[in-house]
């Protein structure tokens, strides 16, 4: 796909990552369909790695911005090892769309990596819920090396 193609749907439409997997439900990149000033609780459930996990959540498309903790930004990385349980997270967007996907920080030289080979999520749908199941750079494709869930209240 040439470069002004990908460019265009950064942040509009989910992205899978076909190339990597021998399934095709592999999510390299997600969108949530949001309200205006949607609330929202993102848990950490649990992490199975030897790097740092968290998620990237981002206001990709449009006017808008998140606000946790009081402070706003159009994208955040959040990092289990220092987020509390949950973290509540208010999304403002004029256009209705959230992107999410998961994040490792390399303990040897903390570089931040995502949406390497091998990586990606499963997603589970449960009514309002989301539960996130993420695998990083790595053969096995094992889907729990971090595991969390969006709630959209």
């Amino acid at each position: 796909m040439a470069k002004a193609k990908w460019k265009d749907l950064i942040g509009r439409e989910r992205w899978y990552n076909t190339e990597d997997f021998d399934r095709d439900d592999v999510v390299l990149w997600d969108v949530l369909n949001v309200k205006p000033e949607q609330e929202l609780h993102l848990k950490f459930i649990s992490t199975n790695s030897k790097h740092r996990q968290g998620l990237r959540i981002a206001v990709d498309v449009g006017e808008g911005y998140l606000e946790v903790n009081g402070v706003r930004a159009k994208g955040m990385q959040l990092w289990e090892y220092n987020a509390p349980k949950v973290v509540k997270i208010k999304c403002v967007t004029d256009s209705g769309l959230l992107s999410v996907y998961n994040i490792y920080e390399r303990r040897s030289d903390g570089t931040v990596m995502s949406q390497m080979y091998k990586c990606g999520m499963l997603i589970e749908e449960q009514g309002n819920k989301r539960i996130y199941r993420c695998s990083e750079n790595s053969d096995e494709g094992n889907f729990d090396r971090l595991v969390f869930q969006i709630e959209l209240l």
